[in-house]
């Protein structure tokens, strides 16, 4: 969308403890270019990345691994585990096991499958592996969506500020979304989203921006 950014990881959060930190940079920019993905193309790459605080659950992301290997090799494309070792607020210890698969397009598409575990929940190990495969599947096969239900409220954003129209598809409308499209309208009058179901059981998103320019 035009803007160029650079971000440092400095320190890993989980709820509902917090205590992460990330340092953005943003270099000045005119105004945002709209973002037109009206489908997601050929897939252009897979990475998987799992977050930790229990030893025991370091297997997980190797199996989540060897699994999408073995199922979509051609776009296997890197791998990333990271095992937090930390005590946070009032001596308590956050366990969590949070597993990410980044599905890339050569559009620019970007869809993110998730599994994640808190300590209020039991994690089965075949279980969560049967469902974030699943989930990944019907990213795969879908080639109509662009973009993934938890990042289409946070798009919706930049492009109701946007110069021009910008068009998304999505497969679903989170409560998120949907508080998202009834707030931006409120904040920004000029602002125009209109949503159609499509044939497939998906959804066009299009969004005409207000034409923002920082000062």
């Amino acid at each position: 969308m035009g803007v160029e950014l650079r971000y440092e990881m400095v320190k890993r959060g989980f709820y509902p403890f917090g205590a992460g930190k990330i340092i953005i940079d943003i270099n000045k920019f005119n105004g945002l270019k709209p973002i037109v993905l009206p489908e997601r193309g050929k897939i252009k790459s897979i990475n998987v990345y799992t977050i930790y605080t229990n030893p025991d659950h370091a297997s997980f992301h190797k199996n989540l691994v060897n699994n999408v290997k073995e199922k979509y090799g051609e776009y296997f494309k890197d791998e990333l585990s990271e095992y937090i070792d930390k005590t946070y607020q009032k001596g308590k210890r956050a366990k969590h096991l949070a597993s990410y698969i980044i599905v890339t397009s050569e559009s620019g598409s970007i869809q993110k499958v998730e599994s994640f575990w808190n300590i209020k929940e039991s994690f089965k190990s075949g279980i969560a592996m049967e469902q974030i495969l699943k989930a990944l599947n019907e990213v795969i096969k879908n080639d109509k969506v662009s973009i993934d239900e938890h990042h289409a409220d946070q798009l919706l954003v930049f492009m109701a500020l946007a110069n021009g129209e910008s068009l998304i598809t999505v497969k679903e409308l989170s409560l998120h979304f949907q508080t998202m499209c009834y707030l931006l309208p409120i904040f920004l009058n000029d602002v125009k989203i209109d949503i159609n179901k499509k044939e497939g059981d998906y959804y066009e998103v299009r969004v005409k921006g207000i034409e923002y320019k920082p000062e």
